[in-house]
């Protein structure tokens, strides 16, 4: 996509800068109409001109192509999956794995319904919650069940929950992941609080929020949502298409609540597109499994 797109401004840029330095020569070469030995010097330098700015832009956007051309071989390889950090992720944290590869599938199709370039979301997804390796045995979807908190390790476990995004940003800087894939980990909770203990910690009258920030462009607010939805509705008891569609409206309605969509740019029209893709998408995931059983 940045390939095809940079490849347009090369061609748009010297198209302009070669018309407009005609342009010149030939206003230069009217003006000067009658001395033949002047127009060829002045057809000579023009020449040269052009074919010294060519050069530049040819040798400038040459080095530019050859980046992308190595973010994209860095992308290609970090969607197969095989990445020590994915692997890893699969063999300690198993349902976090999972839960990773429903989220990509959650949020590409979003993403795609409103006409997002995808490129960095989907191993955004794929690597979001690589932070859990640090206590993968503490997060449900690892236990299999829920299990009891100890009143006294509440905040202990909160605060070790909310670690997970920020010790997740620093293995990926350490794997050197792209930028966006770093920040798209930073924001997918955003400043929220944590849904699973949000009764208990009231009750305890204690307060534990992500650090933040909130998403701040389209894709990451997808990407949040796509995690929480996804943990939301895997917790029904009793699933059903009705009981998906109940859970996916309020989950948005509760970050909408809670401002956490504010700074991601989407519009109302893009939300409920977002919302009908994520309907589709889980009833498609549970009908599948339904199938399998």
């Amino acid at each position: 996509m940045k390939e095809k797109k940079l490849l347009r401004n090369i061609f748009v840029t010297v198209f302009l800068i070669l018309l407009l330095t005609n342009i010149v020569f030939l206003f230069i070469a009217f003006e000067l109409s009658g001395s033949l030995i002047l127009e060829s010097v002045l057809a000579f330098m023009f020449a040269l001109l052009e074919t010294t700015i060519i050069v530049v832009l040819v040798t400038y956007y040459n080095d530019i192509i050859k980046i992308l051309n190595k973010d994209s071989g860095q992308m290609i390889r970090l969607e197969n999956l095989d990445h020590p950090l994915l692997l890893k992720l699969s063999n300690q944290a198993p349902g976090t794995y999972n839960h990773s590869l429903n989220v990509e599938q959650l949020a590409i199709k979003a993403a795609q319904s409103i006409g997002q370039d995808t490129s960095y979301l989907r191993v955004g997804a794929y690597f979001h919650d690589i932070g859990k390796l640090k206590n993968p045995k503490i997060y449900i979807e690892n236990q299999g069940h829920e299990t009891n908190i100890d009143p006294q390790d509440l905040e202990k476990v909160a605060r070790a929950i909310i670690d997970h995004v920020v010790y997740g940003q620093k293995l990926a800087r350490a794997s050197h992941l792209p930028d966006e894939v770093i920040e798209y980990i930073g924001q997918h909770h955003g400043s929220s609080e944590i849904y699973l203990l949000r009764d208990k910690l009231e009750k305890a009258n204690l307060n534990a929020q992500y650090p933040g920030p909130k998403p701040l462009s389209k894709n990451a607010a997808i990407l949040m949502l796509a995690d929480s939805i996804e943990a939301r509705v895997r917790g029904i008891k009793t699933i059903s298409d009705e009981s998906i569609d109940r859970s996916i409206e309020n989950e948005f309605a509760k970050k909408i609540d809670e401002e956490q969509l504010d700074l991601s740019g989407l519009s109302e029209t893009e939300l409920k597109r977002i919302k009908e893709s994520f309907k589709k998408t889980m009833q498609a995931i549970y009908h599948k499994r339904k199938v399998n059983k």
